[in-house]
């Protein structure tokens, strides 16, 4: 009874590690996997000696997978046993329980050191049976390597290294007893031990099969690493991504070649290492595990390349930059736009890429039609950034750049005849090529309420008044110089003399005021034939043309210093005529606009505190400014602060008063 139930056991437990193997999250293969072992056929030979462990199967003549090809390969996997060494089959099945052990697919992107262009993509993995100590058999194993037709067009080779070999050569006689096993299927491969090659098997789409072997002679072991080397662009086709129906099928088998039964073979010698053929199934569940591999693919092999493109042509464009845009032809206002251009197609481009890599990824639905989308995105943003260009600066140009709005704020509604400043300066911007002489003119139009009602205001600007509608000499420009190529700013504080005021008459009716002003340029252009006026060349003081630049200079940074609190510096950089321009108009734009700031802040302030315990009581009659901070011994100052506490101090009650009941906007 013991004798049998030990027997039952050992019959159980070939099965019971199999179960383990195929569910244990260590092994990647499928789950089925068809369990077969072959009979002894009850071969004797004619002396009727059968020796133990020594006969050589011919297993590749078995029909026992329906769907199986020549080539061994079929759609479901498969472990088939075969016993050798005589009648007696536990000589086999008692010392070899079939396992083939595998490691899961790894893929792997090797990128160049600058980590710009792919070196390589594969597959890796290894598979095969655990080291069986036996006796001599003159063994060999072989592996065979094939992919469905989806996946076939994207790898350029496989590779497989068996992991064992032995020390010693085959003879010519086992090379020739191997040849005439598997030489029927294995197409046009030649066959030999210790060699690889590939050949197509004879299935229905004509498979490329991957071959290799090893003599492993006495010796024990047979697995083998295998790598799957995917194409790269430059080999003309890019790996796409796997779809339900992409599968790497991994055959393997080991087979005795003893070369002849001998009746006198020692009885001690048997060929008790293993007799099998397996084979196993990779599918999208163990190449694709939560989609890494398209991950990848999409990654690695498409959007980074296609957006590396657009980077590479955006850097080229921008190192010819000096060389295609030279300056002075091209003034850096027209570089800078020509950059702004290819920069802003560039990102364009490459976030139409992002996105939509990031939403395919999100959406896991991977489709090969996003390649076609990725290259045609590239080329159209190349084309675009290549398309931009420049014209040439014009040998005659001028025109306005910049103006701009007239705002004379909230008012209130005067009991006599008003004149009122801009509550913020003006900067006009002019562009100037070979214009010697212009002049800016300034028009303000008729100005109407919400309602409709007109407001019956004139203008002054240098001690004149000019009526609606009525050109003012806003800004006149003179410079001899031959050849002119530049910007000029024009700046005027609020309370400058030669800036517009508008004239507000007592019985204007409360309401918010707007129209349109009219800048308007006169000009000649140089003579292109020669000198138009003389030039400061020889003057080794300089010309007055020089002292109106530092003058208008010294006034821009004058302004620029005081808002920006910075300390007082009349220094200029130029010629002495330019350096004292430069002086003169610093000094008097830097102390008008600092102290114009500090009357602004005082008036703001008590206007804020007077408007807000008005009550009902209206604006206070005879209401006027403290300039008891403005003095400080300098009229320039005092003239600056005066004004600007007069437009701080009615803007700070109309917002302290709260009420619009008595007041009017009037302004554009």
């Amino acid at each position: 009874m013991l004798k049998k139930l030990l027997k039952k056991i050992s019959l159980l437990l070939p099965l019971i590690l199999l179960y383990i193997l195929f569910i244990s999250p260590n092994h990647v293969f499928a789950d089925y996997v068809d369990n077969i072992k072959i009979p002894y056929d009850g071969y004797v030979p004619p002396d009727g000696y059968i020796a133990p462990g020594v006969r050589t199967p011919n297993f590749y003549q078995n029909g026992d997978i329906s769907d199986m090809t020549m080539g061994r390969f079929s759609n479901t996997q498969y472990n088939i046993s075969y016993p050798y060494g005589g009648p007696s089959e536990n000589v086999m099945y008692s010392n070899f329980s079939l396992t083939l052990n595998n490691s899961a697919p790894q893929y792997n992107s090797i990128m160049d050191k600058d980590n710009n262009n792919i070196i390589s993509q594969s597959f890796s993995y290894n598979v095969g049976t655990p080291n069986v100590k036996a006796g001599a058999a003159n063994r060999y194993i072989e592996f065979r390597v094939k992919a469905s037709p989806d996946l076939e067009q994207d790898i350029s080779s496989i590779t497989i290294k068996p992991n064992y070999s032995s020390p010693t050569s085959p003879d010519s006689i086992i090379e020739h007893k191997y040849e005439n096993l598997v030489g029927s299927t294995v197409g046009n491969w030649n066959p030999s031990l210790n060699s690889g090659g590939s050949f197509y098997d004879n299935d229905p789409n004509h498979g490329k099969v991957f071959i290799s072997n090893s003599y492993l002679g006495f010796g024990f072991g047979g697995s083998a690493n295998i790598t799957i080397h995917l194409k790269k662009p430059e080999e003309g086709k890019m790996a796409k991504f796997m779809n339900s129906n992409s599968k790497i099928y991994t055959y393997s088998a080991s087979n005795t070649l003893y070369p002849d039964v001998d009746p006198k073979i020692d009885s001690s010698i048997r060929a008790y290492h293993p007799v099998y053929e397996a084979l196993r199934i990779f599918t999208p569940k163990e190449l694709n595990r939560n989609n890494n591999y398209n991950h990848q693919i999409l990654e690695d092999e498409m959007k980074d390349p296609y957006i590396k493109k657009i980077k590479d042509e955006y850097n080229k464009l921008f190192h010819h930059i000096p060389n295609k845009f030279p300056k002075p032809k091209f003034t850096q206002d027209q570089i800078n736009d020509y950059i702004n251009r290819i920069t802003k197609e560039r990102d364009d481009g490459i976030n139409i890429i992002t996105n939509e890599a990031h939403a395919m990824e999100k959406s896991g639905n991977y489709d090969n039609s996003i390649f076609n989308d990725f290259e045609n995105t590239a080329d159209d943003t190349i084309k675009k950034m290549d398309g931009e260009n420049l014209e040439p600066i014009p040998k005659n140009l001028i025109q306005i750049k910049s103006v701009p709005d007239l705002d004379f704020g909230n008012r209130f509604i005067p009991d006599t005849d008003k004149k009122y400043n801009l509550i913020k300066p003006t900067e006009v911007s002019i562009r100037d090529v070979n214009y010697p002489t212009w002049n800016l003119n300034l028009s303000i139009g008729k100005l109407t309420s919400k309602d409709g009602n007109p407001l019956n205001a004139s203008y002054t600007m240098n001690n004149t008044e000019y009526r609606t509608n009525e050109s003012m000499p806003y800004y006149s420009y003179n410079n001899n110089s031959k050849d002119i190529n530049d910007t000029i700013n024009i700046h005027k504080d609020p309370y400058d003399k030669d800036n517009v005021r508008m004239n507000l008459p007592y019985s204007t009716l409360p309401g918010d005021y707007n129209g349109v002003a009219t800048w308007n340029l006169s000009y000649t252009p140089t003579n292109s034939g020669g000198d138009s006026g003389g030039s400061s060349s020889g003057d080794s003081g300089g010309s007055s043309n020089d002292y109106q630049q530092g003058y208008k200079d010294g006034q821009n940074t004058g302004v620029a210093d005081a808002n920006g609190n910075m300390n007082y510096n009349d220094k200029g950089s130029g010629n002495q005529s330019y350096n004292q321009g430069y002086k003169a108009g610093y000094s008097k734009s830097y102390n008008a606009r600092k102290s114009y700031n500090q009357g602004y802040a005082d008036g703001q302030a008590k206007g804020q505190s007077d408007g807000s315990s008005a009550g009902n009581l209206g604006v206070p009659s005879g209401w006027h400014y403290d300039d008891s901070g403005g003095n400080n011994g300098n009229l320039e100052y005092s003239k600056g602060y005066k004004a600007g506490y007069s437009n701080g101090y009615s803007n700070g009650y109309n917002n302290g008063y709260n009420s619009s009941s008595n007041s009017s906007s009037s302004g554009y």
